[in-house]
Order: structure tokens, then sequence, then C-alpha cells
């Protein structure tokens, strides 16, 4: 069984950084120097996220009895083995994570909320091997369809074909409202400031 975390989806709003950096900086250099450093910075930014962000592969193969973690970056590469038998459990974690995206037509900013599920290996040692297995945007149709259902049949998969418990820790109830209200009167609040 492979498990890969490409991070399609940050390079790729790396680039389009970059990219947005790259033509602020050529179409404004005419208007002076501060928009050059600005469309720099925006590159520069870009080039760091791309720079830093690390692609995780766990290969798990029953007939060797051992797991192949292999992490590359553009700093390099590095690789793990574990046997097995060294993991004892596996842990499908939910969080709730928000974030501020900005308008570009009335330049507010609005909140963003999702759930983050982390895979989590625990080994013999109690050392935590955590691997990115999702984001889904929070809203009410989650309510109605949740997502959890699928995340935790995908946990279980792995759980099973590795032979230990698969655990759960995901937020309460209260909580999830909590974002969900906090994500729509933050939105609320801002389309009722005075423009």
């Amino acid at each position: 069984m492979i498990l890969r975390d490409g991070k399609i989806t940050r390079f790729l709003q790396a680039a389009g950084i970059v990219a947005v950096g790259f033509f602020a900086a050529v179409i404004l250099w005419r208007h002076g120097f501060v928009p050059i450093l600005v469309g720099l910075a925006f590159v520069a930014a870009g080039a760091y996220i791309i720079f830093t962000t690390r692609r995780v592969t766990i290969v798990l193969d029953q007939t060797t009895g051992k797991i192949n973690i292999l992490v590359q970056s553009l700093k390099g590469r590095e690789q793990r083995e574990l046997q097995i038998r060294q993991i004892q459990k596996v842990v499908l974690r939910k969080l709730i994570q928000t974030s501020y995206v900005s308008n570009s037509s009335s330049g507010r900013r609005s909140p963003k909320t999702y759930y983050q599920f982390l895979l989590i290996f625990v080994t013999d040692r109690n050392e935590e091997l955590s691997f990115d297995f999702g984001k889904v945007s929070a809203g009410l149709t989650n309510l109605i369809v949740s997502p959890d259902d699928r995340k935790r049949k995908e946990g279980e998969q792995i759980a099973t074909f590795i032979g230990v418990p698969l655990e759960t820790a995901m937020p309460s109830a209260g909580d999830v409202f909590s974002a969900l209200k906090d994500c729509v009167t933050g939105g609320l609040g801002s389309l009722a400031k005075p423009r």
C-alpha cells in the first residue's frame, strides 16, 4: 500500500504567488522602486514556500514487514525504514482551521474554515509520525454529509492493512458549531461594516 502527500496544491499556490510577484514587478517597474520591491517580495515568498515544502511517500509492505518513509524537498531527501510491528496504533485526527482570505473587490478579509485531517502512526516508542490526510472546506453541507465517515473508512483500511487499531480524535459538535459560527459572524460582520 502506498500513501502519497505530494503537496500539489501547495506547489501550485506558491507558483501562483511567484507569477503574480514577477508580473507585478515587470508591469510596475516604471512606477518606482517600491512596486518593484513589493513584486520581488511576492516572488521571494513563493520561492520560500516551494523550497521548504516537503512531499511525503509512505510505502507499507506486508511481504517484507517494513514501512518505508520518504520525505523529499528541494533541500534534499530523507528516508527512514521501520518494521510494521513497531507501529502500535494509527490515529485519525481532525483539526478545525480558520484562515482569512482577502476579497479583492472590497479589500476586506473574510474567514474561511476548513477541516484538516491527519493520519498519525504511533510507534512502540510513542513517536508520532504524522501524515497529511487531506483538507475539506467546512460548511453547512458537511453537517449533513460529513467527510468524517469517508476519512474514517480510509483510515480503517490502512490500520487493518497494518494490523493495528484505529483511534479517532475528532472535535466535539460544540467545537464545530463554534468554528462555523465564528466564520459566519465574521463574514456577516465584514458585510455590516460601513464602506
